[in-house]
């Protein structure tokens, strides 16, 4: 059945919602239409039910008894109810932030001169600003709006005083940094992934005045100047532990979601650079990720991604924290989407007993276990391949670096990933096929592989290159 937008936006509400939104419709004071009454009347009940939506010749019958099937009609009104439903869903935004709803007011008594009911609401308005402990970019724009509401009033009613012109032009800065930052943090993550580059605008020439200006006083412009530096080629290190002192002390300024956009952009930054061979930044990523979960902030509507858990094992296997990442499967496996559960798990336990030595079990589970992501698979795949050059499988072994092979120039990878995997095939074949005392011939490997790129599994393949071993 096609899922019209009436029945995807109806299927958001929480059952208070639904209905709040049921007596918004019924009390005649948002519409006197009585095909709409009855159309949501009936598929609130289906809702409530449990039952499918219904097709639109039932929801016809219901609306418009009696009467001859009409498609358009039947459009039209369900197109009006839904423009009734987003009118719901503003008005009661409005009335959860009463920061809105306050400026809403102070403009609609400024228009009708009603001075004190004006000042009354600027009050409110201003306590609601100060006692709330967001300091973010939607708080320095809500304060503009305060600030001019003020400045309009002042005009209008006492031209005499001084205007508060220069309060209003300090804040249209912290409020432009801040935004302009941080959306340069996100341009710059994207640089780093996809290879493109961006013009920063005004940005990059406001950097000296942002460092001697007295901005960094504020956390929602400094957070994201030591990020967009980090972000950068010079004092990465510098920055990135700014930013974290920062981030560690401010929290509680920002909203969840932006909350888990700082953790994510420096987790992106430090898997980065992990991946050029910084064990620093291990160490950095795996407090991130254990501070990101005691927040609670990597969880998104109390379930953590696949990614995440998998980015988390990976970490903790790489700095041999292996009881740590037992304790966080069998934690944390339950947060994962029902959907990938389980293979996430077995996945992972696997990497897990690969880490320590016990390559049957692993071998096991990375055989019998379905893995639908491609990125996954392919970790899956190079899990085996260790496990049978650490077991001695050598004819096992090529005809499984066929199958890699095969598999990689098949499936629709980036460039980097057939170039990665591909060196990895190359080398292992290289070695394998290395005589067991051509010292020569192995220290001449051990420079090709040191100075390939891109090389994942540059440190495992260097271990092996150095301790020798007899195909």
């Amino acid at each position: 059945m096609n899922n019209y937008q009436l029945y995807d936006l109806l299927d958001t509400l929480l059952t208070g919602e639904v209905r709040k939104f049921r007596s918004f419709i019924t009390s005649g004071y948002a519409t006197q239409r009585a095909e709409l009454q009855q159309m949501l009347i009936y598929i609130v009940e289906r809702k409530a039910a449990k039952r499918p939506w219904p097709d639109l010749k039932l929801l016809y019958r219901h609306a418009f008894p009696d009467q001859p099937y009409d498609n358009q009609r039947l459009r039209n009104a369900m197109s009006d109810l839904h423009a009734l439903l987003e009118d719901f869903l503003l008005m009661e935004q409005a009335r959860a932030s009463g920061t809105a709803r306050y400026r809403q007011l102070s403009r609609l008594y400024r228009e009708r001169r009603l001075d004190r009911h004006f000042q009354r609401t600027m009050r409110r308005q201003n306590r609601q600003l100060e006692k709330q402990p967001l300091r973010n970019t939607d708080y320095y724009q809500a304060l503009l709006a305060y600030r001019v509401s003020e400045l309009e009033h002042q005009a209008d009613n006492r031209r005499t005083e001084p205007l508060q012109l220069q309060e209003i032009a300090d804040t249209l800065d912290v409020d432009y940094l801040a935004r302009k930052l941080r959306h340069a943090c996100t341009q710059r993550s994207h640089e780093a992934v996809f290879k493109k580059s961006y013009d920063y605008g005004l940005l990059e020439s406001l950097i000296e005045r942002i460092e001697s200006g007295g901005y960094l006083e504020y956390p929602a412009i400094s957070l994201y100047y030591h990020c967009f530096m980090f972000l950068g080629d010079a004092e990465q290190e510098k920055h990135f532990l700014a930013f974290r002192a920062l981030q560690q002390q401010h929290q509680e300024q920002f909203t969840t979601e932006e909350q888990k956009d700082l953790y994510m952009l420096a987790l992106n930054f430090c898997i980065r650079q992990i991946n050029t061979g910084n064990i620093f930044y291990a160490e950095e990523s795996w407090r991130l990720y254990q501070d990101g979960l005691s927040q609670q902030v990597l969880l998104d509507g109390g379930r953590l991604s696949r990614f995440t858990f998998n980015n988390i094992v990976a970490v903790g296997i790489r700095l041999e924290y292996l009881d740590e990442v037992s304790g966080f499967i069998a934690r944390y496996t339950a947060y994962l989407p029902a959907a990938y559960r389980e293979s996430a798990s077995q996945f992972n336990q696997a990497r897990l007993y690969f880490a320590r030595q016990d390559y049957d079990r692993a071998r096991r589970i990375l055989l019998t276990t379905e893995i639908s992501d491609l990125v996954n698979d392919l970790i899956a795949r190079t899990l085996l391949l260790k496990i049978y050059f650490e077991q001695g499988e050598y004819d096992v072994l090529e005809t499984h670096l066929e199958r890699l092979r095969g598999f990689v120039s098949r499936q629709e990878f980036s460039h980097y990933h057939r170039e990665n995997y591909g060196n990895i095939i190359r080398v292992v074949r290289q070695l394998i096929a290395l005589a067991p005392y051509d010292e020569t011939g192995r220290v001449k490997l051990r420079e090709r592989v040191e100075k390939m790129e891109p090389l994942t599994e540059r440190e495992w393949l260097l271990s092996k290159i150095a301790g020798g071993f007899r195909p």
